[in-house]
């Protein structure tokens, strides 16, 4: 469970990459001459194409002059960057780590009910069993009982009351063996509830089982047992996100070429009345 929040929080935390995000930009200088600081503020959006808008308003002094500007910049990926099965490869991994997750205390949870069944019959089992050595204890007593009265009148041999001494200890091994089984099974099915499980579980152990009968075809079951595999779900995620990772290794050995455009207005003085302008284009690329 401590996983499943991780990953949820790993998710939260990728999806945050394309939100609108604000970074101030400020810088103080003092000199025995003058006085410079700049004050702004930028505010950015990153798209899941990989494109990036920014507008970037700021005022700055130099002494005694007030500038002012506002500027807007596009970033544009042509090549390496662009498109959402590159910016989405973090957020795409953690999605990835969220399902193993799940499915994985989901796993978890199927094990937990399917092994507290299984103990619970396990110590019915070894309760009846328990049960009949005891009472073959109980009439091998008698028996050695009745022989040992036998042999006195010459009905029975020292060697038939022998032998229903070593049968009754061999009886009462395999009583101990049980027991012990039957302790371990019920500390084992303590274990079991004590584990933390999503809901309640009752579990029934009917002893007595009569036959279902049912209209369903051998294939049938077998379809709808394979559509129900954690595993084999767990199988075609893993070769979808091997098969991604094989287009994003595709994308990185693309050169990285970016088109930016910007534009900005500017004037001399403090009250952003902006009266001058300017722009710029560049394609910029690996040096």
């Amino acid at each position: 469970e401590l996983n499943i929040t991780s990953s949820k929080i790993s998710v939260e935390a990728t999806e945050y990459e394309f939100d609108i995000k604000v970074r101030p930009a400020t810088a103080i200088s003092f000199s025995s001459e003058d006085e410079r600081w700049i004050g702004g503020v930028e505010l950015a959006k990153k798209n899941r194409l990989g494109i990036t808008a920014a507008v970037t308003p700021t005022i700055q002094r130099n002494g005694d002059e007030y500038k002012s500007s506002v500027e807007a910049l596009l970033s544009v990926p042509l090549l390496n960057g662009f498109g959402t099965d590159y910016n989405l490869d973090r957020l795409y991994s953690s999605l990835y780590d969220l399902e193993n997750a799940q499915r994985s205390y989901y796993q978890q949870q199927v094990n937990i009910v399917l092994d507290t069944i299984s103990t619970v019959y396990q110590i019915i089992k070894n309760q009846q069993q328990a049960n009949l050595l005891t009472s073959q204890i109980d009439a091998l007593e008698n028996h050695i009982s009745l022989t040992a009265i036998k042999e006195k009148t010459g009905l029975a041999t020292a060697m038939d009351l022998y032998r229903a001494e070593i049968r009754q200890k061999e009886v009462q091994n395999e009583l101990t063996s049980i027991n012990e089984q039957l302790k371990n099974s019920v500390d084992q099915l303590t274990d079991l509830l004590a584990r933390p499980i999503y809901g309640n579980m009752i579990v029934t152990a009917p002893v007595d089982y009569a036959p279902v009968a049912t209209d369903l075809k051998e294939e049938d079951a077998v379809a709808i047992a394979l559509a129900n595999r954690i595993e084999i779900e767990q199988s075609k995620r893993r070769s979808e996100e091997t098969r991604r990772r094989m287009i994003l290794a595709k994308n990185n050995t693309l050169p990285q070429i970016d088109l930016e455009m910007g534009y900005g207005r500017f004037g001399d003085n403090r009250s952003f009345d902006l009266r001058e302008e300017n722009w710029i284009i560049a394609l910029n690329g690996p040096t």
